[in-house]
């Protein structure tokens, strides 16, 4: 008698089947899905403006060796452990699908879901996760956590791969954030590298006028929106000082030229190109009184 006609025959309860995971998804996820290290970078900062931030730093230092370090800093409202345990530490939560704003600023959720975290192992072999969070009674806790991505290598059970985390009680006046230390870099990050990343990013900065940002575009103060102070980012490279600074200020001193203009008392607009590479100045005059050629 072969063997399947026996185990018909025995009549026993069907077993399960349950899907495991490998610790090479993190490969997957991290790496092959994103194709260069400034998109990957780009996305952290992005959680950073999720994250109702009002300032991120992102600090290369010896970047240019893999020897160096990146720090990116933000004071935002951080995450408190559990959101890490729960949502930072859990591979495809919808946190960001269900939350499609901010809590604090309502802005629109920029991060690609959950990619972030998962970038930074593109970036490094070493993570530092500092987090200051308030929790539901009103106190403030640090989380330190270290990750050290070779650990994750493929061909291991990921749920079986431990991580060490500190928490510790902070004073309530401690400001809340993130701070994420990068070490023994995959990349050189040159100045070839570190343009096109402050391209990516120049969608979130704040005006460099300064200006505030009317949260009611984006959701109706009645929603419990606060007013928008802005998003600002600033760089610290030592090893090319030109790219360090506010990224708003950086826009305006490397554009071509800038365009002011105003309504006079006659309610006439009123504008002024200058054109920064020839340092020419253009005036123009737009009075819709006059009838253009077209119309007459």
């Amino acid at each position: 008698m072969s063997l399947n006609n026996q185990n018909l025959k025995t009549k026993k309860p069907r077993d399960k089947f349950r899907f495991t995971i490998d610790s090479g998804l993190l490969v997957q996820l991290g790496e092959q899905l994103v194709s260069k290290p400034s998109i990957a970078l780009a996305e952290v900062v992005k959680n950073s403006y999720d994250a109702d931030a009002k300032k991120v730093e992102m600090r290369f230092d010896n970047a240019a060796s893999t020897e160096g370090s990146i720090t990116i800093k933000d004071n935002g409202h951080g995450m408190t452990f559990e959101a890490i345990r729960d949502s930072w530490m859990r591979i495809a939560h919808n946190n960001k699908v269900t939350n499609n704003y901010s809590p604090k600023y309502c802005r629109p959720q920029t991060g690609a879901k959950g990619l972030g975290r998962f970038a930074l192992r593109r970036l490094s072999h070493k993570l530092t996760m500092i987090t200051v969070a308030e929790r539901p009674d009103g106190t403030k806790e640090k989380v330190i956590v270290h990750f050290r991505w070779q650990k994750f290598d493929a061909g291991k059970q990921l749920n079986r791969i431990s991580v060490n985390y500190k928490r510790l009680p902070v004073p309530k006046t401690t400001e809340t954030g993130l701070e994420l230390r990068l070490t023994e870099l995959k990349d050189k990050w040159t100045k070839s590298e570190i343009t096109p990343l402050q391209s990516d990013l120049l969608t979130l900065s704040s005006s460099p006028f300064e200006s505030e940002q009317n949260p009611s575009s984006i959701q109706p103060l009645e929603f419990g929106c606060q007013p928008d102070p802005g998003f600002e980012m600033e760089f610290f490279v030592d090893d090319s000082p030109e790219l360090s600074g506010r990224l708003s200020e950086n826009f305006l001193q490397n554009s071509w030229g800038t365009l002011e203009g105003y309504i006079d008392d006659n309610g006439v607009a009123q504008y002024k190109l200058f054109q920064r590479i020839e340092k020419k100045e253009s005036k123009f005059r737009y009075d819709p009184k006059k009838k253009s050629e077209a119309d007459k």
